[in-house]
């Protein structure tokens, strides 16, 4: 089994073909982030048609998060109200990541995925860093090789790359980290699922 964290959009093609792309890519779970009220609602109704589809809501539309929502999505001028759910994982992009908002999440003390990063963030010791097609070339091998498996999680930005993107990524990885590609893909699953809160059942399957 293998979660993309970060699918950027549903097009008109992925919930036609969802199942044969779990099929042929061995992608089980795909988490969507939807920016606005009409994309939220039109996630939120495929999520339902489907296991494997769970999203996100940015934090100032966090009212509209029903079943099957997983976190917030975080902007630069996003206040954290202490209030957020436990259960909720918190996602940033790197490049909304202000000063102010990383003292915020470290304040907080909570927990989540920093999208597309370019560089490692020690100061936010419970966020795992997304790796995608985009990602390791601001990386230079020392960086990724002083990570540990735990890490990281894998990302696709689908539709902008395909899901067998993921991958690729996990092979390049595994050369720098001297780590078998099922490797960096299992902890990579195991960590996302624990973030999340979700358990893997026997067959793959949550």
């Amino acid at each position: 089994m293998t979660i993309d964290v970060h699918v950027k959009r549903l097009d008109e093609i992925f919930p036609e073909e969802i199942d044969e792309i779990m099929e042929d890519t061995m992608v089980q779970l795909f988490v969507v982030h939807p920016a606005t009220e009409q994309e939220i609602e039109s996630v939120q109704q495929e999520a339902m048609r489907h296991n494997g589809i769970y999203y996100t809501v940015p934090y100032r539309l966090r009212e509209l998060s029903a079943q099957k929502c997983i976190g917030y999505k975080i902007g630069p001028d996003d206040r954290i109200d202490p209030d957020i759910p436990e259960q909720k994982a918190i996602f940033v992009d790197e490049s909304d990541l202000t000063p102010q908002l990383e003292a915020q999440l470290r304040e907080a003390s909570l927990q989540g995925i920093i999208l597309n990063p370019t560089r490692i963030h020690p100061k936010l010791k419970h966020f795992l860093l997304s790796f995608g097609s985009e990602t390791l070339e601001h990386f230079d091998a020392e960086a990724v090789a002083s990570l540990t498996m735990d890490a990281l999680v894998l990302e696709s930005g689908y539709p902008d790359h395909g899901f067998t993107s993921l991958y690729d990524t996990a092979k390049k990885i595994s050369d720098i980290m001297f780590r078998p590609e099922q490797s960096i893909i299992a902890r990579s699953t195991q960590s996302a699922l624990k973030l999340f809160g979700l358990r893997q059942r026997p067959g793959g399957r949550t």
